[in-house]
Formats: C-alpha cells, sequence, structure tokens
C-alpha cells in the first residue's frame, strides 16, 4: 500500500472550514458528482468520497425530505431527523451551560478562595446536572435508531437518488449530521458500523471534497471517544487499545491506511507503548503521524495523549516537555488540533465520572485528579503558545480552555484545588486566566454578572457585589493579581489606583516572589489607606532597572538579578521619592533571596 499524501490543508480552524462548506452548498448545493450512478464502493474501498456535510444544518433539502415521505423507509428518515434535532438541542443546552460557568467562572472565579469556589461551582453543576444526562441520553437514542433503522433510511435515500439523484447530497444531510453527533460519544462504534455496512454504502458515492471530512468529523473523533470512554469505565489501557484497534478494523481500507500507514504496527506499537507507560513512544507515534498528515492520524495522536493525561499525568507537567513530545506533528494546525481534541477527551472523562460516580474508572481517575488537572493545565499551556504563533489556532485554544474548565469544575467539586494541592491551585489559576481571555470578548457580561451575584449571594460569600463588581471592570488587573496571590479586599485597594499589574507580575515571576513577598512590594508601591500616594515614578524606575538587569545577565538567577540591580542602582542625587522608593524595593527584593 503506497502512503497517502500529506494534506496540511485539512487542519484549518473549524470555522473557516464550516464557511468554506456553506459557500460550496451554495455554489454546488444539488450538483452529482462524477460516477454517481456507479454500483457502490464495497466495504473495502476508500471510503473517501462522500459529498460535504453541511454543519451549519441549514441545507434545504432536510425541508425537502417531507416530499418524498411516501418513499421506502420515511418513517425512519423521519424519526432520524427528529432524533438529530433533539440531540443537537441537547448538546447546544449543554454547551450553552458550559459556557455560562466559564463566564461566570471569569468574572467571580479568581475573587473567590478556594472554598468559596467549590461551593459555587457545586450549585451550578448540581443546578444544571440534567443537562449532561439529557445529552447523553438524546445521542443513545439516536444511535439506537441508527442500528434498528439503518437499512430503511438507507432504502430512503436510494429511493431519493432513483427520483432525482440531483436532491440525494441534501436528503443525507440529518444522516451525517446524526453520525457526527454518534461518533462524539461513548456509541462511536454504532457510526463506524453504520457506514461499514454492506447495505449502507449509499454515504461511500457522494464525492469530495467531504470524503475528507468523514475522515476528521466522524472516524477520528470515534477513535478519541472508544479509547476515552473505555477508560472512564474502568477498562485496562490494554483493553482500550483493543476497542481502538478493532474499531479502526472495522473502517475501510482506505480510512485504515490514512489513519495507520502504510505499515500498521508501526502506529499500533506506539500506541501500545504509551498505554504502557511509556509516554516517550508520543514522540514516535507524532512523528509517525506528522508525516501522514491526514485528520485520522491525528486523532489517533490525540486519543494516546488523552490515554498519557489519564494514565501518566505526573509526566506532563512540564508544558515545554509535552510539546517536545507531539513537536513531530510538525504542523502547527495538526498539533493544535491534537491537543485541542486530547484536552476534550480528557475533559469529556471527567466531567462524566464526576457526575457518575458509578462508573468503573471513578476509583482510579478520582485519585489522581490534581496532577491530571496539572496535565491538562500543562496541555492548554501549549495551544496558548500556538495561538499566540498563530491566530487561526486561537479556536482551538477556545475548545481547550472549555475542556480544561470542566477538569477544574469536578475537581473542584470534589476539593482537589484547594489545601495541599499546590499544582492544582496553580493550575486553576491559569485555567481562570485562560477562561476570562477566551470569553472576554464575546462574553454576556451582564447577564453574568448579574447571575454571578445572585449565585454568590444565595450562597452566602461576603461582598459579592463588591467582586462582581472588581471582576467586571478589572479583568485583567484582577486575574494578574490573583496569580500572585493577592485576595480579593487588598485588590479592592489596590486595583483603582494601581493598574499596572502585568509588569508586576513580569516582576514577581522574574525574580521568583512568593505571595507574600509580592504583597510586601505592593505596601511599598500602594501603601494601604485610601489616602496614600501611590509610587508610580518609583515603580517605573524600578522596572527600568530590572529590564536592564535581565539585558545584562541573560538567563541569571533571581539572586544573580537582584544584586546586579543593587551594583547598579542610580544614586539618589535629587532625593526624589522615586529614588528613595527604589532603595527600599531594592533591599526588600534582596532580603527575600
Amino acid at each position: 500500500m503506497r502512503t497517502p499524501t500529506r494534506q496540511q490543508s485539512l487542519f484549518e480552524p473549524p470555522h473557516r472550514r464550516e464557511a468554506a462548506l456553506r459557500q460550496w452548498s451554495s455554489q454546488n448545493g444539488g450538483t452529482p458528482a462524477t460516477g454517481l450512478q456507479q454500483a457502490p464502493v464495497r466495504a473495502g474501498g476508500s471510503g473517501n468520497t462522500m459529498k460535504p456535510m453541511f454543519l451549519d444544518g441549514t441545507a434545504g433539502g432536510v425541508q425537502q425530505a417531507s416530499e418524498a415521505r411516501t418513499l421506502t423507509g420515511a418513517g425512519a428518515y423521519a424519526v432520524l431527523e427528529t432524533r438529530v434535532k433533539n440531540a443537537q438541542a441537547a448538546e447546544a443546552r449543554l454547551d450553552a451551560v458550559e459556557q455560562k460557568l466559564a463566564e461566570e467562572l471569569a468574572i467571580i472565579g479568581p475573587l473567590l478562595t478556594p472554598e468559596e469556589r467549590n461551593a459555587f461551582i457545586q450549585s451550578f453543576r448540581t443546578e444544571h446536572a440534567a443537562a449532561y444526562t439529557a445529552r447523553d441520553a438524546a445521542v443513545g437514542e439516536l444511535a439506537d435508531h441508527l442500528e434498528a433503522e439503518g437499512a430503511n433510511i438507507e432504502a430512503y435515500l436510494k429511493d431519493v437518488q432513483g427520483i432525482s439523484p440531483y436532491m440525494l447530497g441534501l436528503h443525507a444531510v440529518p444522516v451525517q449530521q446524526a453520525l457526527m453527533l454518534v461518533a462524539d460519544s461513548p456509541r462511536a462504534a454504532t457510526a463506524v458500523a453504520y457506514l461499514n455496512a454492506s447495505e449502507n454504502q449509499l454515504l461511500q458515492q457522494l464525492g469530495d471534497p467531504a470524503g475528507q471530512y468523514l475522515e476528521q468529523d466522524v472516524y477520528g473523533p470515534a477513535i478519541n471517544a472508544t479509547l476515552t470512554s473505555a477508560l472512564a469505565s474502568g477498562q485496562s489501557s490494554d483493553n482500550a487499545i483493543a476497542g481502538v484497534t478493532a474499531l479502526i478494523q472495522q473502517m475501510p481500507e482506505g480510512v485504515q491506511e490514512r489513519i495507520l500507514g502504510a505499515d500498521p504496527k508501526v502506529m499500533l506499537g506506539a500506541l501500545a507503548s504509551v498505554a504502557s507507560g511509556n509516554v516517550g513512544a508520543l514522540k514516535n507515534l507524532a512523528a509517525e503521524a506528522g508525516k501522514l498528515g491526514t485528520p485520522g492520524a491525528t486523532a489517533l495522536v490525540s486519543a494516546a495523549l488523552s490515554m498519557a493525561m489519564i494514565q501518566s499525568p505526573e509526566l506532563l507537567q512540564d508544558p515545554a516537555a509535552l510539546n517536545l513530545l507531539i513537536q513531530p506533528l510538525g504542523n502547527a494546525g495538526m498539533t493544535a488540533s491534537a491537543v485541542s481534541m486530547a484536552l476534550k477527551g480528557v475533559g469529556s472523562v471527567v466531567t462524566r465520572i464526576g457526575f457518575q460516580s458509578e462508573l468503573g474508572g471513578a476509583p482510579m481517575l478520582l485519585g489522581k485528579l490534581g496532577t491530571i488537572l496539572g496535565a491538562a493545565t500543562s496541555g492548554l499551556r501549549v495551544l496558548n503558545l500556538l495561538s499566540q504563533a498563530d491566530r487561526n489556532n486561537g479556536t482551538y485554544l477556545q475548545v481547550g480552555a472549555q475542556a480544561v474548565g470542566g477538569i477544574v469544575s469536578t475537581a473542584s467539586v470534589f476539593g482537589l484545588v484547594g489545601g495541599p494541592l499546590g499544582i492544582g491551585v496553580a493550575a486553576t489559576t491559569f485555567v481562570l486566566t485562560e477562561l476570562g481571555k477566551a470569553w472576554e470578548k464575546g462574553i454576556h457580561r451582564e447577564e453574568a454578572a448579574k447571575a454571578s451575584i445572585e449565585r454568590a449571594t444565595q450562597l452566602g460569600i461576603p461582598d459579592a457585589q463588591m467582586r462582581v463588581n472588581l471582576g467586571f471592570n478589572y479583568g485583567t488587573q484582577v486575574r494578574e493579581l490573583a496569580s500572585l496571590g493577592i485576595d480579593y479586599q487588598r485588590m479592592n485597594e489596590i486595583i483603582p489606583r494601581f493598574t499596572d499589574t502585568t509588569r508586576l507580575a513580569l516582576l514577581a515571576q522574574g525574580l521568583e516572589l512568593s505571595p507574600e513577598e509580592v504583597g510586601r512590594v505592593l505596601d511599598l508601591v500602594v501603601p494601604p489607606g485610601t489616602n496614600s500616594t501611590v509610587e508610580v515614578t518609583g515603580f517605573n524606575l524600578l522596572m527600568g532597572l530590572y529590564q536592564q538587569a535581565r539585558t545584562a545577565n541573560p538567563g541569571g538567577t533571581p539572586e544573580q538579578l537582584v544584586a546586579w540591580m543593587r551594583n547598579n542602582a542610580p544614586p539618589p542625587l535629587h532625593g526624589g521619592s522615586g529614588y528613595l522608593f527604589m532603595g527600599s524595593m531594592l533591599n526588600l527584593l534582596a532580603s527575600a533571596q
């Protein structure tokens, strides 16, 4: 078998891809593909010939379907349409719930203590728990219908084709949507089985370019969902890998080749090695996937990364190390897609076991949730770097931030982001920061602020109005001060008078200052008391000297930087308050080292 040609263009941000499909639809809607009347492709065919999935669900053929209700399988098709709409609505409600929680946390989260945040999230989750079970139930009913009525649905599409081949692509839209929904669920195998059934080969005849998207939107997510669902249910990593391997073997040969390459043993061997605890094998897997450059191969890397974050999270706490493991993918879009999909998988598993403690994987996962959170945060930091390098990857960062937000929420419910778990506290702070950045521009600010005040007040959290006002009006400053360990009461004194928190954070991080030491620095910059004078001039002088120290000592330790600053500080020639301030500050920094 030949090695498939690398196709980097598939790894575009989802919104760009959907826009392209809508444009394709408007220009080519109803146009039959070349060879549409040929005999169905056999189960071992390439499987890469399918018309575009109209992801926005607005294709005119959905409405036109009512014209042919007397055709064979019309009843089964009608039920399919209804169940697709039900599942989409349940998915949309769940997305809205997750977004609402993210928005509320973006405003008030950094201003809450760990105990208050736990109570806040627990209250939210309890209020909206039905959204999670409703989504699973709706997708399960859709999967049941595909299993029971697949032949009748296919018969309906064949009758439509017989009447007018020009209508077939549009009438296939609900089937395509059903497959996407089921593939990204614990019932993923049902979607693959439907496409592979000998009597359900009609969709395989429809033309490119969406055959490539079939791999990205059905086969790829099915791989990740199968593996993560197995781990959530308590299966061993070996059994989970066996399930994924069996799933891939059910796919058409052409799809298998695009996922595994010419020699399946190479990638499956690397996957098995990751499952056995050898996280370093991710690098080999990523290198092979990078050669293929396909969505299916990238999905396999995502599945392996999800498994590693769940099975061996303690080995993935460093974002630099994680980045080295997946760097061989080469393409930044592929890397962002792989990490984002992995975080989504881990977030789904953790959220699921958080509300279904009867699942077999719950004891093991909950026992290491703190380190799983750290590994997921490491992945989010990698996404953050990728989005800074290329704005087109920002969509993946938002997906990752929401997924990790779900992990934070579950960890908070179980009290795992406070107390002695320092990694949990650090990870939570970073995630809340990223949630704030991700949602700030599109946030329903007034609604979220009102809801945050109401929930905090109901829980008896003091100063709810004041905290929300701070988070609403000074989001950036609040997040930066929270990352430095400053409590909301001190923030309320500082922020209205001093907003240069970004440079303060750089100083604190560069000199590795503890929260107590940052507090003493702030006491000099913004002395307690509303009538005190803010030492802006002295702070500017200090930051200028700090930048000079970094330039003169590249890679210098905090001790070296402070020593250089003390030796090279300008003399207080004018005796001004700024120079006196800098002398006091340098003494403080020296004592902190």
